[in-house]
Formats: structure tokens, C-alpha cells, sequence
């Protein structure tokens, strides 16, 4: 049973350390308007100007999204186990960018999913990895966003709606690129040294994570911002049941840290941006066959490149 727990655990806790940022949906676009959550911590240097993003109708961008997961320590009932996670590389296109009442609304599908098969892997294996990330082919949804990038609104595609798509990994995935892929800009004007953060509150597998994105305008070119960015995820001590898999997971500490650059183009639909962070969870894992006490270590690298 440790084996279990073991892969339950690690998969739980991936999803976790790795979504790097959620975007709630709203019921309306109004609720989204009230609900600012960029704040400006310092205005930097003068002269300031408002900065907002500029998509032309018809838009369209092509990106790749590469995931790159090391590896992932877990410790179990005083049994160490190392396991491996393979990579994915998502291409994404995302646009015809139209108007909108909310301001612009835009489809974003991943066109093909590949695995990174690690080297040494057996056919048998290639073949599974291959065949469990095709079926993100296709999946995506509709997205409305104002000037400053914030999501309004969004809606998955009817893809997404098929029994054996994993909506879970979907919403992870999804998350991983909203703190990069658009980045929130403040309302007030800015100048180089201008310093902004944006919290956030997952809710993955039923955990509650909180989230700190805290951006950096390094420079400024036309329409092109460099930028670093920070990001903290911490978990307060909880428990949530998995009754699917007859489990109970008790988060005793969670914490993550990343750090990471980006270029975003004002007039683009996705950014680029790369980020490499590492978490540490301790959690008790409690199944028909008793408790067992997990500490998993992990480090992720993305990366996201406009074509």
C-alpha cells in the first residue's frame, strides 16, 4: 500500500506545487471589475505612464509551453522513494483576438501535446506517455480580459466536456500559465523600478493554497516590458478527503518559491517568460490500511515562447 499512497501523494502534491497562479472564473463581468487584485507596492521611477495592453482585433499567437519536472523525493514510514516525471511540451494557439463588452475575448487551445520520453525509456513506456498527453489535443477554452490583463471571464471548450479528459490536469495546466502567459498590470501610472503584487487563492484536489505574485519593471522598449518575478505558495495546515481513491491527506506544511523573467509584448496574446521553482510538503496520508507520514521535495522549470 505504500507504493500507492506514494503515487497518490506525489501526483497531489505535483498539481499543487505547480500551478503557479489561478484565475477564478466570475459569474459576472462585473464581480470581475470589482475584484482588483494587482497591488502597486512602489511606483518606480518617474516620468510615469499608464501602461496597458493594445491587441488589435484579429490577433493571433502561437506559443509552446515546456514543462520540465526533476525529481521527486518522497519519504514514507522511514522508506525513501525517487521517482521521475516526464516533461510535456504544449503548443498553444491562442486568438482571432475580437471586442467585447468586457474588452477582448479570445479562444486558447492546445493544437498538440507532446511528451518528453526520458532517455533509457522502453517502447512500452514511450508509448504510454505519448498516448496520455494526446489527449489534451484540442483542449481549451474562451477567455475575455481587459486592458490590464486580468481575466474577466472564462469558459472551457466543449472538449474539455469528453470523460477520459483529465479536467484536473486541465485546470493545472491552465493555471501554470495565468501568472506568466498574461501578466496583470497595475492601475496606477508606473515607471522603471515600479514594484506590484498580485494574491491569489487556489483550491486544488480540495487544498487551499495561498498565493504571492510580486512583479518587477526592469525596462521598458516600445511596446515591450522585461520584467522578473517572484512567486510564493504557502498552505495552511488541513485535511481533505479523496473518497475516488480512498484517501485522506492531512497538509501539515506546504510552501513553494520560484523565481523567474519575462517579456511581455503589449500587443501579443502570450508572453515570454521562464520560471524555475521548488516546494517542500509534509503531509499524513491515511487509507483503509492505516497513516503514513510523506515529505516530498520537488523542483519544476517552465518555460513559455511565443512562436
Amino acid at each position: 500500500m505504500i507504493k500507492k499512497v506514494s503515487l497518490h501523494v506525489i501526483t497531489i502534491a505535483t498539481l499543487v506545487a505547480l500551478s503557479f497562479g489561478c484565475a477564478k472564473k466570475s459569474d459576472t463581468a462585473a464581480s470581475a471589475k470589482k475584484a482588483d487584485t494587482v497591488r502597486l507596492l512602489e511606483a518606480g521611477a518617474k516620468p510615469h505612464a499608464k501602461v496597458r495592453y493594445k491587441i488589435a482585433p484579429g490577433t493571433e499567437t502561437a506559443s509552446t509551453m515546456d514543462f520540465r519536472l526533476a525529481t521527486i523525493a518522497a519519504t514514507s514510514s522511514g522508506d525513501a522513494a525517487v521517482a521521475m516525471v516526464p516533461g510535456v511540451r504544449l503548443n498553444i494557439l491562442a486568438g482571432p483576438a475580437m471586442e467585447s463588452k468586457l474588452g477582448t475575448r479570445y479562444d486558447v487551445r492546445v493544437v498538440k501535446a507532446e511528451a518528453y520520453v526520458p532517455e533509457g525509456a522502453s517502447d512500452d513506456l514511450a508509448m504510454d506517455l505519448r498516448q496520455g498527453v494526446a489527449v489534451l489535443d484540442n483542449l481549451g477554452g474562451t477567455v475575455d480580459v481587459d486592458d490590464r490583463g486580468q481575466v474577466l471571464t472564462s469558459e472551457f471548450n466543449s472538449r474539455t466536456k469528453r470523460p477520459d479528459v483529465p479536467v484536473r490536469l486541465l485546470v493545472m495546466l491552465i493555471n501554470a500559465r495565468t501568472s506568466l502567459a498574461r501578466i496583470p498590470l497595475p492601475a496606477e501610472p508606473i515607471g522603471l523600478g515600479a514594484r506590484w503584487e498580485v494574491k491569489k487563492q487556489l483550491v486544488l484536489y480540495g487544498i487551499t493554497v495561498n498565493q504571492v505574485d510580486t512583479y518587477t519593471l526592469v525596462d521598458q522598449v516600445g511596446n515591450e516590458l522585461r520584467l522578473n518575478i517572484s512567486m510564493q505558495q504557502t498552505a495552511l495546515p488541513q485535511t481533505v478527503a479523496l473518497p475516488d481513491d480512498g484517501l485522506e491527506i492531512a497538509i501539515e506544511t506546504f510552501r513553494m518559491s520560484a523565481q523567474g523573467d519575462a517579456i511581455a509584448n503589449l500587443q501579443s496574446l502570450s508572453t515570454q517568460a521562464v520560471a524555475s521553482g521548488s516546494s517542500l510538503g509534509q503531509m499524513v496520508v491515511t487509507s483503509v490500511n492505516g497513516a503514513e507520514r510523506v515529505q516530498i521535495e520537488r523542483t519544476v522549470d517552465l518555460r513559455i515562447t511565443p512562436r
